[in-house]
């Protein structure tokens, strides 16, 4: 599982305040892909962060398994009908498409995830949202990097 690994690389230099932002406007970009060239700039895009984390997408891929099997089953179910012919080709281009944005945008949040420690998460998301909100919000994300390893843990 993805964890913080403490480094020299240029995204451990970086304030996890940009880092944040970044992976939010990322998000919003891949998500609004509308043609194989954005989605092509966004892929690139994400193999420049990873570069910048000295994270191999090998290691993503492995660690994110089975949200990418997930994604891979759902073209097939989206092509799948109840009547001749059993399998439309349009549904399941259309969803492939669709699920095609989300491989990028793991990669990113694991790149931060490898490069941010929680507190500094924590501390950037506190300084970042004014008020309780924030402060709720702080501690909601530290509970999560904390106890979320625990659970994938009990389950195996």
């Amino acid at each position: 599982m993805l964890s913080y690994r403490p480094g020299e690389t240029v995204a451990h230099g970086l304030d996890p305040r940009a880092k944040l932002g970044f992976q939010a406007g990322f998000a919003v970009a891949a998500l609004a892909a509308g043609s194989l060239r954005w989605l092509a700039a966004i892929y690139a895009l994400a193999a420049v962060a990873l570069a910048a984390a000295r994270l191999s997408p090998v290691t993503v891929a492995r660690d994110y398994r089975v949200v990418l099997a997930v994604l891979g089953v759902a073209p097939l179910l989206a092509g799948v009908a109840l009547g001749p012919p059993w399998f439309r080709v349009d549904p399941a281009l259309r969803s492939l498409f669709a699920v095609s944005r989300v491989p990028p945008v793991l990669a990113v949040s694991g790149a931060y995830v490898r490069t941010t420690p929680v507190r500094d998460t924590r501390a950037a998301l506190q300084r970042t949202i004014p008020g309780r909100a924030g402060q709720l919000l702080g501690v909601g994300v530290g509970m999560v990097f904390r106890f979320f390893p625990l659970v994938v843990e009990d389950l195996r």
